[in-house]
């Protein structure tokens, strides 16, 4: 049993001791994963409420008055999907 806890311990310190080092060597690297990563996930949330948010009944309604105002609805929806990842990216 404690042999097994040695074990597991030492594993955890050498685990933890090579990332440590490895954020020291190389934080920029670190840090651009990071953001990339972030960034992911943020477009993609974006894009699950969008497309959540483009499906509700409440948007028909939304659509069709600004239908009435003049408003082009495709056009919105296209700039806001092409320019979607140098918005959020611009932040």
């Amino acid at each position: 049993m404690t042999t097994t806890l040695k074990l597991i311990s030492a594993f955890g310190i050498v685990l933890f001791g090579i990332l440590f080092s490895v954020t020291y060597v190389s934080p920029e690297k670190v840090e651009e994963t990071a953001r990339n990563f972030v960034k992911s996930q943020i477009e993609k949330e974006i894009l699950e409420q969008q497309q959540a948010i483009s499906e509700s009944s409440i948007t028909e309604a939304v659509s069709n008055i600004a239908g009435r105002l003049g408003l082009e609805k495709e056009q919105i929806q296209a700039d806001l999907q092409n320019d979607l990842p140098e918005k959020i990216s611009s932040c």
